[in-house]
């Protein structure tokens, strides 16, 4: 398999994975966002059986996220590398969503805090050195490469994003 397309595997997986797990959490104790919305519409306000469903839920998404990093890990990447990439990918994710949070007008602060959660917290299993380390070193693992182009089109969307962030296209 080609290493863009194993190390691109990597990192949407975790981030995915961890950010749906801890987004499942956070409704289910807040009563806030998306999921519980949604739970609210089709059952009724969700009581405590629904909610402890809910943080159930997330911590089962958290360990099957933790289980398929290990196996992409085991499977692809020396562990030095790959945990490299996950902390590099991690610290730009929630970086990255802070200083976006800051062009959102309405109220800058609270959006840098829910952002932080979102992306900072949510995904921290990330960075667990038992989440990733293989049970063995795969001595053909590729290194992991860097494409100038992926990282220009990466910026590109990024400041997009900012440049919409609370505004929607016109």
């Amino acid at each position: 398999m080609d290493r863009w397309a194993i190390s691109l595997r990597l990192l949407t997986m975790t981030i995915s994975i961890f950010w749906f797990a801890g987004y499942l959490i956070y409704a289910a104790l807040l009563n806030d966002g998306d999921p519980y919305f949604v739970a609210r519409d089709l059952f009724g306000e969700p009581d405590l059986a629904l909610r402890t469903g809910g943080v159930a839920a997330g911590i089962a998404f958290y360990w099957v996220g933790i289980q398929a990093m290990r196996f992409t890990v085991r499977k692809s990447h020396d562990a030095r590398r790959a945990r490299r990439l996950l902390w590099q990918s991690w610290l730009a994710a929630s970086l990255s969503a802070c200083v976006a949070a800051l062009a959102y007008a309405p109220d800058r602060l609270a959006a840098m805090g829910q952002a932080a959660l979102e992306i900072g917290v949510t995904c921290l299993p990330m960075l667990a050195p038992v989440a990733m380390e293989p049970a063995h070193a795969n001595p053909n693992a590729g290194k992991i490469g860097r494409s100038w182009g992926w990282i220009s089109v990466s910026l590109l969307v990024f400041v997009l994003f900012v440049v919409t962030l609370g505004r929607g296209l016109p």
